[in-house]
């Protein structure tokens, strides 16, 4: 395979997680900026909100991207 190629095809798979990572910071951002808001109203109801939002916050794991990123590699590199 020609070597520029798989460069720029490297280079876009990185591109592309990147990319693909912002979509889930947004919403953690909106759900923790909307959590302080509600605590800022009632925060009696401190202990709840914070309860509410750990349950439904969804993280994206480091091993799970480097499996992805090394399988997506393999694949090229084959």
């Amino acid at each position: 395979m020609n070597p520029l190629i798989s460069a720029a095809s490297v280079i876009a798979a990185g591109l592309a997680v990147g990319l693909a990572s912002i979509g889930p910071g947004v919403g953690q951002g909106t759900a923790a900026g909307q959590a302080v808001e509600g605590i800022a109203r009632q925060p009696e109801a401190e202990g709840k909100i914070r309860g509410m939002q750990n349950n439904r916050a969804t993280t994206l794991r480091c091993d799970e991207v480097d499996n992805s990123l090394l399988q997506l590699q393999r694949s090229i590199f084959a």
